[in-house]
């Protein structure tokens, strides 16, 4: 298309005036012969017709400029507000209008290498050490260094306190979580920000979290065919990654086979523990009949699968509040294809700088948890996904630093959009971080 059909089109989209009527409103003097006044007005003329096309240039993305991080974000921003013509998803709205654009890319094409540290954080707040050991994070990351030391030296410390009798009752406990057994790290002594640390972890799960992120990097990052595929292909790529993630657990890749809630890190599971977590999240007075009432039937039939037979509209309603229920299991494959074909038209629209990788990253991490179609890993395979979708866009994969921030995010979408906004101050965090490197 010609520049000329071009500048219409240009015009709807950023409400540009036109300059060249002002331009041309003097006219050379009708003479037999030129003079050197006339001259200098038509060297004056081409100038700002000169001016005028660098502009253009500017704007379609042509000449892009160079210098610091503002030119970037300028440019970023010229690529994304050319979508005000073009129709977004209807269910990537809720997540595009609440996008802040206040961050750009590192680069304007797909990133096809996750950072080599993006292994080390495995889930949110927590950094790797080595032999299965595990740091919080503080508010500012610390060196692989700094973790795996401390956590060491801890690790000798608990050894010492305890016999080996009461140290592998404690050992047998680590079945219950699978991030080993925290202690606290005396600041007394040590000179560290770091809260506390864990060890006791079975290592095979990083190294598994590390070969998913790897299948990913070379199956789709670095794959120009990948999202021309079929909507059941990528379903079965987000199985394949869920997969690889719990490949050292009973039930590696397995879809889930009954009702679930997902529940933030905080609410712990009982009367006491729901009833705190339905007034966090805005439990009325008036809705209390209706919390006893569900908790009553949770206790009656034991297992959720059961109970939720069972829940009338207003029980189902506050289960909803305090955490989140999952589809049927039946309903599974069905949903995963859909997101599968979502994911492909997103992909399709962050390359063409249609849409913002922001706001598809949030949605595709959204979507995954709340399908939660797998019994284990779901977390991590939806922040793998997530990574995926940023670096498409030109954005660095990013790691979590707070547990309880990232879960109370998620707790709190729910189809609303709001986890972007999370996500922006996360980037905007990592970004800050000197040993990320």
């Amino acid at each position: 298309m010609s520049m000329i059909k071009q500048l219409p089109i240009l015009r709807n989209c950023f409400n540009y005036e036109e300059p060249t009527k002002k331009i041309f409103t003097k006219r050379l003097p009708q003479r037999s012969y030129i003079t050197v006044k006339s001259v200098r007005e038509v060297n004056d003329i081409l100038k700002k017709v000169l001016a005028i096309g660098l502009i253009v240039l500017l704007i379609f993305g042509i000449f892009t400029p160079l210098g610091g991080s503002e030119n970037k974000l300028n440019a970023h921003r010229v690529r994304v507000n050319k979508t005000s013509c073009i129709k977004e998803p209807i269910y990537l709205q809720p997540y595009s209008k609440q996008l802040t654009k206040t961050t750009a890319p590192q680069l304007l094409h797909p990133i096809k290498t996750f950072p080599s540290y993006l292994h080390l954080v495995m889930s949110p707040g927590l950094m790797s050490g080595e032999k299965g050991r595990l740091c919080t994070i503080p508010e500012s990351i610390p060196t692989f260094e700094e973790c795996n030391k401390l956590s060491k030296i801890t690790e000798d410390n608990v050894k010492n306190k305890y016999s080996p009798e009461q140290l592998n009752d404690l050992m047998s406990q680590k079945s219950k979580s699978s991030k080993g057994l925290f202690f606290d790290t005396n600041k007394d002594i040590f000179d560290t920000q770091i809260d506390s640390i864990s060890f006791g972890m079975d290592k095979r799960i990083a190294r598994a979290y590390q070969e998913a992120i790897s299948y990913v990097e070379q199956e789709i990052l670095n794959s120009d065919e990948f999202f021309e595929k079929d909507s059941s292909a990528i379903a079965e790529s987000i199985i394949k990654t869920n997969e690889i993630v719990t490949k050292y657990l009973t039930e590696s890749g397995e879809l889930r086979n009954q009702y679930s809630v997902v529940l933030d890190g905080k609410t712990e599971i009982s009367r006491k523990g729901f009833k705190k977590a339905f007034y966090r999240y805005g439990g009325t007075f008036s809705d209390l009949k209706f919390f006893h009432s569900l908790y009553d039937k949770l206790e009656k039939f034991d297992l959720i699968d059961k109970a939720m037979r069972h829940l009338s509209a207003d029980e189902l309603r506050i289960l909803n509040l305090i955490g989140h229920a999952t589809c049927h299991p039946s309903e599974i494959i069905s949903k995963l294809h859909i997101c599968g074909k979502q994911i492909k038209e997103l992909a399709v629209k962050i390359k063409n700088h249609d849409i913002d990788a922001i706001a598809a990253a949030s949605f595709v991490h959204q979507e995954i948890v709340t399908i939660h179609p797998f019994m284990f890993g779901n977390g991590r395979t939806a922040r793998i996904w997530m990574n995926a979708m940023l670096q498409l866009g030109g954005y660095n994969a990013i790691v979590l630093p707070n547990r309880t921030e990232y879960t109370s995010a998620v707790k709190k979408d729910l189809k609303t959009g709001t986890f972007v906004t999370y996500l922006e101050r996360v980037i905007k965090w990592n970004r800050k971080q000197k040993n990320l490197s």
